[in-house]
């Protein structure tokens, strides 16, 4: 079985100096279903989280990595209109913790993830998965940073 949702982000690849980007910049009202559509992958209630942009373009199908190495290493294969992510379970970990934070907390705190992942058809180490939220904590300042790791 396949979920399969139009959210309010924006898919894109950029390729520069033999590496690939697919970047997913997410907005807050996706959120809810976002998370949800990770659990349910994560249960293994579907096999398929297919996203798509509210707007007619990329697609990007995601999945839970079936190879030896899934628990560690995320493959993904891009096509033009149409990209397939094979999920590492210790990557889907992290991201079902970022985006669940987030959606408690009401912002991050940074403003993007990377899965580091391999080419699917190559094996080459050259494709980042960036996963971005729009709302950001500010950042703190060295002193109060030693202040709260020293609980005062």
């Amino acid at each position: 079985m396949n979920k399969s949702l139009q959210l309010p982000i924006e898919i894109r690849v950029t390729r520069y100096q033999g590496d690939i980007e697919l970047a997913i910049a997410f907005q807050r009202e996706a959120l809810r279903d976002w998370c949800l559509g990770l659990c349910l992958l994560k249960a293994r209630l579907i096999e398929d989280l297919i996203i798509t942009e509210q707007q007619p373009g990329m697609k990007v199908t995601i999945r839970l990595g079936s190879k030896p190495d899934a628990d560690r290493t995320t493959r993904v294969t891009i096509d033009p209109e149409t990209s397939l992510v094979e999920i590492s379970s210790s990557h889907l970990d992290n991201a079902l913790l970022f985006f669940l934070q987030y959606y408690r907390d009401g912002v991050a705190g940074v403003g993007h993830i990377h899965l580091e992942s391999v080419d699917a058809r190559t094996g080459a180490r050259n494709v980042d998965v960036t996963l971005r939220v729009p709302d950001v904590a500010p950042s703190i300042s060295r002193e109060e940073l030693e202040r709260r790791l020293q609980g005062r």
